[in-house]
């Protein structure tokens, strides 16, 4: 899990995809689709980028706040 600057709650689970964005009282906002392989964890850094590391995918997926593709790190292996 991660809060944002913004005060969401993000949420991955690696069994089950995709993640999910809530508000701190628990009110769902979106889910986000996207091609990640079983995410294992969040870092937003200060552009609001969205970095997610891959659980045994070999790659760091960097996504914008709003759940579209920024780019990636990795080769995938």
């Amino acid at each position: 899990m991660w809060i944002d600057r913004r005060g969401r709650v993000l949420v991955a689970d690696r069994r089950k995809r995709p993640g999910a964005g809530l508000r701190q009282n628990g009110k769902f906002l979106n889910v986000w689709a996207d091609r990640t392989n079983r995410p294992a964890f969040f870092y937003v850094d200060a552009d609001d980028a969205v970095y997610i590391p891959e659980h045994n995918g070999g790659m760091i997926s960097i996504l914008t706040l709003r759940w579209r593709a920024a780019g990636a790190l990795g080769d995938g292996r």
